[in-house]
């Protein structure tokens, strides 16, 4: 059916949800207050999932970039049953015969089926006129599906909201305002949520280059973002930014999906940002460090130690820093004219089940980081980052233990394959080797004087 097909069926088939005699009317929040609308039982088959939900966008995006196509569920049952399979499965994979992608029933969806087999429908969808569904989207794509499972579910009761009821700017708000809070609280490490509050900001009128107006959003967002905390929000904010800027310095604009379930990392480095918003040049050498972190693999836990060692012991960064730039260099890497070439997330992988999804356990896990361009040198770039994070680590121990953790790393070294090392690697190895002698003599030295 075309839109105009389905605004005249919906117009010709709903009809009014009564109790006790009246026509249910239903509370809701419109602009500044609250008012009452009818609600309506429309039938399933005029409904349309919205294929622009902000609370898929990453996992859309890598099933159409697997499928090779924009999904459009209006016009391709095959899409439709992936919009429903993005939202009611875990591990969904794409069959690329059939052009469709499936999955396994999430814990959500079983929990969704089961409550509304025992208790109905506890509360109306929005829809446009045309049966473009604006809240209730996961509940819609379960009853099509159970509908597809062979069960009687025919109509479903909606409250139907004209543009020239409530315009676009607005019911986006109405739909944040719903949605947002329970994304942070249950999808902590999600990045659609990030994205639904990065419109909310863009719709506040933003200004994504002032530290003032980002504070001044943040306000004003605070319960959106799951917390009365300005500040908590303005966490929120600054890992966009973050993200965004990291897309754009790898030639990937607005490839979201590569932060899916990794969101914590640039929550770390939107905190870089937001530490050194009154010194662009300690900025800018910061951030640089931390875009090396993240292409090289790195975890949430290591770029919060970047800033501790940034802030903390500044010569020790500052050798790190040459050391990575001139890995890079060596490699031929330059962000200026590297290719965009950066996989996507692994579809399964991306949409497989989490352990849990609250913001405790995002605290436990240190997950990598962000898959970087392919030809970065990461393996080169990844053994300085852990040589100076160790010894970064090391300087705040007792010299007790410094001395043990040398020992047994020292026990540790392989003198077989010492001696078996080819040429190009024997120079380094005497020059290491040396050092640690030096180093012991001075330390036998100091000993020795008491």
């Amino acid at each position: 059916m075309t839109p105009e097909e389905r605004t005249a069926e919906i117009g010709t088939r709903r009809r009014p949800v009564r109790e006790d005699g009246k026509d249910v009317q239903h509370k809701i929040w419109i602009r500044d207050g609250w008012t009452y609308r009818p609600v309506y039982e429309v039938p399933i088959e005029c409904l349309i999932l919205n294929v622009d939900n902000k609370r898929f966008t990453s996992e859309k995006e890598m099933v159409e970039h697997a499928l090779g196509r924009p999904l459009d569920p209006t016009n391709n049952a095959n899409d439709e049953l992936s919009i429903i399979s993005i939202l009611c499965d875990s591990s969904v994979d794409v069959d690329h015969e059939e052009g469709v992608a499936s999955g396994s029933p999430s814990k959500d969806y079983l929990a969704l089926r089961d409550d509304f087999a025992d208790r109905g429908q506890a509360e109306p969808l929005w829809i446009r006129p045309d049966g473009t569904v604006r809240n209730g989207n996961r509940r819609l794509a379960m009853l099509k599906r159970r509908r597809q499972e062979g069960a009687d579910v025919n109509y479903v009761e909606a409250i139907i909201m004209p543009l020239h009821d409530v315009d676009e700017p607005e019911l986006f708000r109405m739909e944040q305002r719903e949605q947002l809070a329970e994304n942070f609280k249950k999808r902590y490490q999600d990045v659609n949520a990030l994205l639904a509050l990065k419109d909310a900001a863009d719709l506040e009128g933003i200004d994504w280059d002032d530290p003032d107006s980002i504070a001044a959003v943040s306000a004003r967002l605070k319960h959106q973002a799951g917390r009365d905390d300005a500040g908590y929000a303005s966490k929120q904010l600054y890992a966009i930014k973050a993200l965004q800027a990291y897309l754009n310095y790898i030639n990937a604009p607005e490839r979201y999906s590569l932060a899916h379930k990794k969101v914590e990392v640039f929550r770390e480095v939107g905190l870089c940002m937001s530490h050194f918003v009154d010194e662009p040049s300690e900025q800018f050498t910061l951030l640089q460090a931390a875009f090396a972190f993240v292409q090289a693999g790195r975890g949430f836990k290591d770029i919060r130690q970047l800033r501790n060692l940034f802030i903390n012991d500044r010569a020790l960064f500052d050798r790190m820093h040459t050391s990575i730039s001139a890995a890079e260099d060596q490699s031929g890497w330059d962000a200026d004219t590297a290719d965009s070439e950066v996989d996507y997330p692994e579809l399964t992988d991306a949409t497989s089940p989490d352990p849990d999804d609250d913001e405790d356990s995002a605290e436990d896990e240190d997950a990598e980081g962000v898959v970087g361009p392919s030809r970065y040198p990461r393996q080169e770039v990844g053994a300085v980052i852990e040589t100076s994070l160790d010894r970064h680590r090391a300087s705040s121990l007792d010299v007790h233990r410094q001395l043990e953790q040398a020992l047994v790393r020292l026990d540790a070294v392989d003198l077989i394959a010492l001696g078996s090392l080819s040429a190009e690697y024997r120079d380094s190895a005497r020059e290491a080797v040396s050092a640690i002698r030096d180093l012991a003599e001075a330390a036998l030295a100091v000993l020795a004087d008491e």
